[in-house]
């Protein structure tokens, strides 16, 4: 069985982190993971992609499996 799209955001971002994944802070209600599941576990058929900012990093994801996390950028004042 494949890993889910909540589970692989949660194990990502622990590793960006560099933190144990039962030490995060949730991250719901900032994302709601069942409906992250919901959405690409349709199959990679459907070109779903996903693209939101938690915890200071941008993370993209597909229906097809990819998971992308780059830090978020820091919008200049001015």
């Amino acid at each position: 069985m494949a890993t889910p799209p909540s589970t692989a955001i949660i194990e990502s971002l622990a590793v960006i982190r560099e933190t144990d994944p039962l030490e995060m802070e949730p991250l719901f209600p900032a994302i709601d993971l069942d409906a992250v599941d919901t959405l690409l576990t349709r199959g990679p058929e459907t070109g779903l992609q996903l693209t939101f900012s938690v915890a200071r990093f941008c993370l993209t994801l597909t229906a097809g499996g990819l998971v992308r996390i780059q830090p978020q950028r820091e919008v200049a004042e001015g």
